[in-house]
């Protein structure tokens, strides 16, 4: 018998930028066709219904409010009028988790299972440093969710820690797009055999602190410019970002390509060497499992999942906000012979496909369903 699932994402995130959980969310949609053959229906149900602009994300705005109100309202009329068995919630940390877990009513969960799929990694982000609101949020988790699908067995244990029942938390990994091109190791050498100048690194990403986008540009300009380049990929999120592109437009070792997607995106990660992400707060970066997938070796840090994923035969870590650090390592890659570690990139990609994932979550839902 068909099992039917709201599927509550951020599907359409109008003006605001298009982030991991909603390409996460799109890449589902998509490719649901597994799960309904294994009689799971996801139904989408978009929750991001207001107009507002970039980088109110999780912070305490009138919009905001109105968007909370006009989902709650929206996701009240959609259970009364459809047979549901499940609610699937996908949802990040702090304000913007909190708003989400308030849309849900208490006699949900004794109606439905309801899924939180966690899309960050760190416990004290998630819950906040502010006492009323990682009060609110504690309470609302142990009161209204039946299943915690978490990114990492970290924050799993994390989680366990908290007082949270281990039999309720269940870890999944990410998984990257599904669309992109197969990149075999015949790709991998031949670039490795073109005689290149410079040394092309990658960022793919909101152009703010939390991603660390600042921190790479302070480190890039005290690059050798015939080393290295840095391709930026991503829209800025406020004037200071947009200032500091403006800033470095005559600086040969930045190119801006603005947001990129499809094939716009296949091609800057066929462009690049390197990925870096010197992010202060993550989850499981998707960008990072598609770099995987074209061999390229990634520079990030220690936050989230990413010390999970990450190790020396595939890429670096370093700790957020130390230039020095950040620095170092980007010098060693230049001047490093890292052929064998995008090779190790390649087939690490295979634990995160698309059909993997799926089948790691559809054996989640048939086991708590």
């Amino acid at each position: 018998m068909m099992k039917k699932i709201l599927f509550v994402a951020p599907l359409d995130t109008k003006d605001r930028f298009k982030g991991g959980i909603t390409s996460f969310a799109e890449a589902i949609i998509k490719n649901k066709s597994f799960f309904n053959k294994n009689f799971i229906d996801f139904v989408p149900f978009n929750n991001c219904i207001i107009n507002r602009r970039p980088g109110t994300n999780g912070k305490f705005s009138l919009l905001n409010f109105l968007n909370y109100f006009e989902t709650k309202k929206k996701l009240k009329k959609e259970l009364k009028n459809n047979k549901y068995d499940a609610i699937y919630i996908n949802s990040s940390y702090g304000i913007s988790l909190l708003k989400d877990l308030m849309t849900i009513k208490r006699t949900y969960a004794k109606e439905y299972h309801i899924f939180l799929h966690i899309h960050f990694a760190d416990l004290t982000s998630i819950f906040t440093k502010k006492k009323i609101v990682r009060s609110l949020i504690k309470k609302q988790l142990k009161t209204k969710i039946t299943t915690i699908i978490s990114l990492s067995t970290i924050l799993k244990n994390d989680l366990i820690k908290e007082g949270y029942k281990k039999e309720t938390i269940v870890v999944l990994y990410n998984f990257f797009d599904p669309t992109l091109p197969r990149i075999d190791e015949s790709f991998i050498r031949s670039k490795y055999c073109q005689k290149k100048e410079r040394k092309t690194f990658l960022f793919v990403g909101s152009l703010d602190k939390r991603k660390g986008f600042y921190d790479l540009i302070k480190v890039f300009k005290r690059i050798d410019g015939t080393k290295a380049k840095l391709i930026i990929c991503g829209k800025p999120n406020d004037s200071k970002s947009k200032d500091l592109l403006n800033a470095i437009k005559n600086n040969d070792i930045f190119e801006y390509r603005g947001y990129v997607e499809g094939k716009t995106k296949i091609q800057a990660f066929k462009d690049a060497d390197f990925f870096i992400l010197p992010s202060y707060a993550e989850g499981l970066p998707i960008t990072i499992l598609e770099a995987f997938r074209f061999g390229l070796p990634v520079i990030s840090t220690h936050v989230g999942a990413i010390p999970e994923i990450i190790n020396n035969n595939i890429g670096a870590i370093v700790f957020p906000g130390n230039l020095v650090e950040l620095k170092n390592v980007i010098g060693q890659y230049i001047n490093q012979d890292t052929l064998n570690i995008s090779l190790n990139c390649l087939k690490e990609s295979e634990k995160y496909t698309y059909n993997t994932f799926s089948k790691n979550l559809l054996n989640i839902i048939k086991s708590k369903l």
